[in-house]
Order: C-alpha cells, then sequence, then structure tokens
C-alpha cells in the first residue's frame, strides 16, 4: 500500500517514519506548503516523492 503524509513539521515527520517502517506499507508522498521542507522530510525516505499541494500528489 502506498501511503502519503500531509505535512512535514513534526508530526508529519513522526508519521512518516511509523508509517514507513509497516510492512507492506511504502511511503510515497509528504505534502507540505513548504516544499524544501516537503522535500527535506521526503530524502529522509527512499521512493517518497515531495509535493506542496496534496491535489497533485493524489493523482500520481
Amino acid at each position: 500500500m502506498q501511503v502519503a503524509v500531509v505535512g512535514a513539521g513534526r508530526w508529519g515527520a513522526l508519521h512518516a517514519a511509523k508509517l514507513a517502517a509497516l510492512p507492506g506499507v511504502t511511503l510515497a508522498a509528504v505534502v507540505d506548503a513548504d516544499a524544501r521542507r516537503a522535500a527535506a522530510l521526503a530524502a529522509r525516505h527512499p521512493g517518497a516523492r515531495p509535493w506542496s499541494a496534496w491535489r497533485s500528489c493524489r493523482r500520481r
């Protein structure tokens, strides 16, 4: 299952780590209005793509 985390702050980073550690789950996207913040968190999770708008990532 592919999942996305919306929000790349402290809670988003925690959720990303927990979700990515689940068997069968792939963190596919990190979304944050601040593109640099999304990119920084996505870089910590191979395969995750950064997005600055959730509507853009859900179509992919």
